[in-house]
Order: C-alpha cells, then sequence, then structure tokens
C-alpha cells in the first residue's frame, strides 16, 4: 500500500468516501478527523477541499487561524 508523508509505513491505514451527503447537503472529512460543510453540490465541497488542502499545506498559521481555515466554505 502507498504511504503518504507523515505516516508510518506499519500502520493499518482504512480509507472512507471523503464526500459525503446529509440532508441533501455536501460536506467532506478532513486527515485532522473534522467534518467540513454544508455545500450545495459535490463540485463546491470537492473545491472547498482543495481550499482547504492549500490553506493547511502553507503551515503559516497559528492554531487560531486554523480554526478559521478548517470553518472556510466556497462561496455560493
Amino acid at each position: 500500500m502507498h504511504v503518504r508523508a507523515g505516516e508510518a509505513s506499519f500502520q493499518n491505514h482504512f480509507r472512507c468516501q471523503r464526500f459525503f451527503q446529509i440532508n441533501g447537503q455536501w460536506h467532506f472529512t478532513t486527515r485532522e478527523q473534522t467534518v467540513e460543510g454544508p455545500y450545495p453540490s459535490k463540485s463546491n465541497a470537492e473545491q472547498g477541499l482543495k481550499r482547504y488542502v492549500e490553506m493547511v499545506n502553507c503551515r503559516v498559521f497559528d492554531t487560531s487561524e486554523q480554526q478559521s481555515i478548517n470553518a472556510l466554505k466556497v462561496l455560493r
């Protein structure tokens, strides 16, 4: 199995569907075990995930700013 950066090679990894719907609205899960959403469509949730990953990868934010990033929503 492919091991992502930052993951130990000996761990068992369980993958699940990252995008899901609740009451017709889309959400996604993160590696940080948060649920982000709601979004009006799956494509909006996919855009939200891309923005989330880009912001997290910048690593220039303190904890409070990171929490704000976790709450980002795609403009509707």
